[in-house]
């Protein structure tokens, strides 16, 4: 087994998306309070370090809460289903408009408080790693749904960049043994004088 991680790692990594599109990028939290809003986190190069295929044996997603007063997480977090997901932009809708994994994680758990909060996010992950397509240079993508009852804000990187959002994945890869490829060689016929 082998570990990767990853920390959102730029201001467009991480955004939440409004009821009528609107992208913030910027904020200091991503803040999740209606169930018409969307988040997402963007992970770069997970290709690079996570081969096509593998099997995931773990992965999880950790944020960060700085108030108890939005610890309530009502949501299904999905991955983005590509081959290298995008980072986010101030384009109308561009979270709830990717396209996502069929595998998600619902999260429901109310009052969690402060602090680093982990959600196994493990089926979205490995069907993002198992797509043809994927390799070396690879982004992956998190898509949070908000469902009824969400009111969640987690540290976002223009907040407070050491505690963004992270992404662990722990591995395996199944190594094929080496083939021998045996050739014969032709067995030379003895001299006899003579004989021609």
């Amino acid at each position: 087994m082998a570990t990767a991680n990853f920390q959102v790692n730029a201001s467009a990594g991480d955004a939440d998306e409004t009821s009528n599109g609107v992208m913030d990028l910027t904020g200091a939290n991503i803040s999740l309070t209606d169930s018409d809003q969307w988040g997402g986190v963007w992970f770069e190069n997970v290709g690079t370090d996570v081969p096509q295929g593998a099997t995931i044996n773990t992965a999880i997603l950790t944020i960060n809460l700085p108030d108890a007063n939005y610890d309530d997480i009502e949501m299904d977090v999905y991955a983005q289903d590509a081959d290298s997901a995008s980072i986010f932009t101030t384009d109308a809708y561009n979270i709830s408009g990717r396209d996502r994994t069929t595998a998600k994680t619902n999260v429901s758990e109310g009052s969690v408080g402060t602090g680093e909060y982990e959600i196994t996010v493990t089926g979205p992950v490995q069907e993002v790693v198992n797509r043809p397509g994927f390799g070396a240079g690879s982004d992956l993508a998190l898509i949070l749904d908000p469902l009824a009852g969400i009111a969640l804000r987690f540290k976002a990187y223009d907040g407070d960049s050491e505690i963004a959002a992270e992404l662990d994945i722990d591995y395996s890869t199944t190594e094929q043994p080496m083939s021998l490829r045996l050739t014969t060689v032709p067995r030379l016929r003895q001299w006899q004088p003579g004989r021609l």
